[in-house]
């Protein structure tokens, strides 16, 4: 079944890749002006920008010290940060519903021989107040582009997107905490939908509704725990929502790299829209869709096209290529090292 999705995952990306590399290819005048901007940045900014990404790591390290201490389980900070830059690798290989954050969040808590159940639950709870607070990045996105003439399209497709994510959360929100048995029966039928579909493409299932049942008898046996439990997340919210701005002066610092000029709003945007993106697209964290996607934002802003695939191109290297390599490198270190454990 992994290997069904990893073939569904990489066919996106190559057919993306292919149309991206055809399109600067037939503009090649914009693909040698890319070049010659990349190789022209001014690298002090983007190893600015690149502190402010491993800085933006640690306000989000700390909401998930603090989520697990509500739920029963003591984790280091230094254990949530290395486990949020395990998850930038996870995450590329694992993309769907969050399976590659939650592989590297239960393997700390393997290690630290905490429960595995409540260290998965752990990490859907933190992923739940990071909806609502992207979700309300994307509204605000979408409510300025919709006030802009010569955006509005881009508005109203934004906020048409917002609104189907939001509604998709709130109602698996609702039915977990209310109904969680009808959430059980809803997932599943989700399952039969897309298991159909990739069957009549594939000839194989892509979902396990056994895994299914599995997770939400564990869910079941917190479910208490999380009620009582969710005013004290709402207090930490913010910690998230710093997190995130950190990520919109990230955006500033790395278009300034090549000297563009972008605002405080429209670094807002564009984080938003590099958000939503990812988060819909068929590839592993939007790779190469963010990429073809938003410079068609940003050109109506006025900047030449060169510019915006560029300025993207280097954002996107510092917030999330450069990580990726980082929790590489420490997984492949993991595996070494318990591999030796074996071996002693």
């Amino acid at each position: 079944m992994t290997k069904v999705r990893h073939k569904i995952q990489i066919s996106f990306f190559i057919i993306v890749l292919a149309i991206l590399t055809y399109l600067l290819l037939k503009n090649s005048g914009e693909f040698f002006a890319v070049l010659h901007r990349i190789s022209n940045a001014d690298f002090l900014y983007l190893f600015i920008a690149l502190i402010l990404q491993f800085i933006y790591i640690a306000p989000y390290a700390q909401f998930f010290q603090l989520n697990y201490e509500y739920i029963g389980l003591k984790f280091k900070l230094s254990d949530m940060y290395y486990s949020i830059l395990k998850m930038y690798f996870f995450n590329l290989i694992a993309s769907i519903g969050g399976i590659g954050g939650t592989i590297s969040f239960m393997d700390t808590g393997r290690r630290q021989k905490h429960s595995l159940a409540k260290t998965g639950v752990g990490y859907i709870i933190v992923s739940v107040f990071n909806f609502f607070i992207i979700g309300i990045f994307v509204f605000l996105s979408a409510f300025i582009l919709s006030l802009r003439h010569e955006l509005t399209n881009y508005g109203k497709l934004e906020t048409g997107l917002y609104a189907i994510f939001l509604t998709a959360v709130l109602v698996a929100f609702f039915l977990a905490i209310a109904s969680p048995h009808l959430l059980h029966q809803l997932l599943h039928k989700v399952a039969d939908v897309i298991n159909n579909f990739v069957e009549a493409l594939t000839g194989k299932h892509v979902i396990n509704k056994e895994s299914i049942t599995k997770k939400m008898e564990h869910y079941l046996d917190l479910r208490d725990l999380l009620k009582n439990q969710y005013i004290k997340h709402l207090k930490i919210t913010p910690l998230l929502l710093i997190a995130h701005l950190i990520q919109v002066f990230i955006v500033i610092i790395t278009f300034g790299s090549i000297g563009m000029q972008i605002s405080y709003i429209d670094a807002f945007i564009v984080y938003s829209t590099v958000v939503l993106v990812s988060i819909i697209s068929p590839t592993p964290q939007g790779a190469g869709i963010v990429e073809g996607s938003v410079p068609l934002i940003l050109k109506p802003m006025g900047f030449e096209l060169s510019e915006a695939i560029t300025a993207i191109m280097l954002y996107r290297l510092v917030s999330l290529w450069i990580p990726v390599i980082v929790g590489y490198t420490m997984t492949v270190v993991d595996i070494r090292h318990l591999f030796k454990k074996k071996v002693e």
